[in-house]
């Protein structure tokens, strides 16, 4: 009487290994379709920042191009401002001292406008390098949102299969189902 008392435990045993097995394996192969939902999810993000970044870089550009120009104009008016400071006082605006101040303020001038722009260029470029960064991330994101939910799964019906292999090993070892 013993004997069908433990060979019905050892079977109930099997049958739960067996069962915790499957729902071992349907809540992997959920849990990776959820994990390659949030990727895909992740990826899209990035790569909505990635053309916002690239957005923003050209807003800087044009900005530069405008503050470049800007410089320009400021620079324009003050030789002018100087050129006619220079004739009330009676001076030769266009040759001597004064031609050379002239020449100066136009070098500087132009030498602060590149500059300008040379600052936004930067701004510009640290934005396309985040804009890079954005897509890199994207990429892989994208790649890891491709997983097999089936790797998961088959890999907890492996184990449990395993498991269930070993118990009866056991089992037959220990002559529980003689």
């Amino acid at each position: 009487m013993c004997v069908p008392l433990v060979a019905g435990i050892a079977i109930a045993g099997l049958v739960m290994t067996a069962a915790s097995t499957a729902v071992a394996a349907y809540s992997s192969y959920q849990q990776q379709k959820s994990a390659n939902a949030a990727a895909q999810y992740n990826a899209d993000i990035q790569n909505r920042n990635a053309q916002v970044a690239n957005m923003e870089a050209d807003r800087i550009d044009q900005q530069g191009d405008i503050a470049a120009k800007q410089k320009r104009l400021e620079v324009a008016q003050m030789e002018g401002t100087q050129r006619a400071t220079g004739a009330a006082s009676g001076m030769l605006v266009d040759s001597g001292s004064f031609g050379n101040i002239q020449s100066d303020t136009a070098g500087y001038g132009e030498l602060d406008a590149l500059q300008t722009k040379t600052n936004y260029s930067l701004q510009s470029w640290a934005k396309r390098n985040q804009s890079a960064n954005y897509t890199a991330q994207a990429s892989l994101d994208d790649f890891s949102s491709h997983t097999s939910p089936m790797l998961g799964a088959g890999a907890s019906l492996l184990s449990g299969a395993s498991r269930m292999a070993s118990q009866t090993y056991t089992a037959e070892k220990d002559g529980t189902f003689s």
